[in-house]
């Protein structure tokens, strides 16, 4: 089966990773399992790479996608998307996580903010599509009714909203759930919005073969059909649980539920569809 990580990272050498993990480990690791292609993502955690994943693209022709990190409230970063946005660099990607991204540097950041508008003015302008992390059910970046404006406004854009809506064990509850259900709702409700798979097993801090995020995936299908979930993996943290192979084996042998088509489409399809992938 062909297999696209829509979601994996490589980090620059630091003092939680003092050897980084490079774009040749991450090649070394996705050869391992067969994989055949990759998005590379940014967190504001790791600082912003925006060159660093250029030259991982430029370098390896055909295995990676990537995507543009700006800071939301530098009065430069819609000319920073601009620089960087090319065929290959397709997608800007706003962490809206407290604990990792913007929602902890600006607790009052909205979706709706004139910085935000004016940036999605200019990947609306560029043709880019959008990945949000919303940060866990309930929290400041959980902006589900700002997530369906912005997909009203800009029809032309696609939204992948981030690990199957970021739920955790503290959001286990009546009022976490219902939260969860209406941001997946917006994936059926929004022709524009799907939704990427990666680290939910890890968010509901579960061993292998990850019972919980299984289910979790077959709510989604129920909801928003087989067209709009892309599988990734959210390497390299996640391999403090599992390994690469587990993180594929969860859908393409655990989902008992999923026909083949559905998983071809979930584990690469629906990735090379949403990011233009020839």
């Amino acid at each position: 089966m062909k297999i696209v990580d829509a979601h994996a990272h490589i980090v620059e050498p630091r003092v939680d990773y003092p050897h980084g993990y490079t774009v040749e480990d991450l090649l070394r690791d996705m050869d391992s399992v067969g994989i055949e292609r990759a998005v590379l993502l940014q967190n504001p955690t790791f600082g912003t790479m925006n060159g660093l994943v250029r030259d991982a693209i430029q370098a390896y022709p055909g295995r990676f996608m990537g995507v543009i990190q700006v800071d939301p409230m530098d009065g430069e970063a819609c000319a920073r998307i601009a620089r960087y946005a090319s065929p290959l660099q397709n997608t800007l990607k706003l962490e809206l996580s407290e604990d990792w991204g913007w929602s902890g540097k600006y607790p009052d950041i909205s979706l709706l903010d004139d910085a935000l508008l004016a940036i999605f003015d200019t990947v609306a302008g560029l043709g880019l599509r959008v990945i949000i992390d919303p940060g866990s059910v309930g929290g400041k970046g959980y902006q589900v009714e700002n997530i369906a404006q912005i997909a009203r406004r800009y029809p032309r854009t696609r939204f992948l909203i981030e690990h199957l809506g970021y739920l955790t064990p503290p959001q286990r509850t009546a009022e976490g759930e219902a939260l969860w259900r209406n941001m997946i709702a917006l994936g059926r409700d929004h022709d524009n919005i799907f939704f990427g798979l990666s680290a939910a097993g890890s968010l509901l801090e579960e061993p292998y073969p990850c019972e919980g995020s299984q289910e979790l995936i077959r709510r989604a299908l129920a909801t928003v059909g087989e067209d709009k979930l892309l599988w990734g993996s959210d390497i390299p943290t996640t391999f403090k649980r599992y390994g690469y192979g587990q993180m594929i084996e969860v859908v393409t042998r655990g989902c008992a539920f999923l026909t083949q088509r559905q998983k071809e489409k979930i584990m690469a399809a629906n990735a090379e569809k949403f990011f233009g992938w020839a």
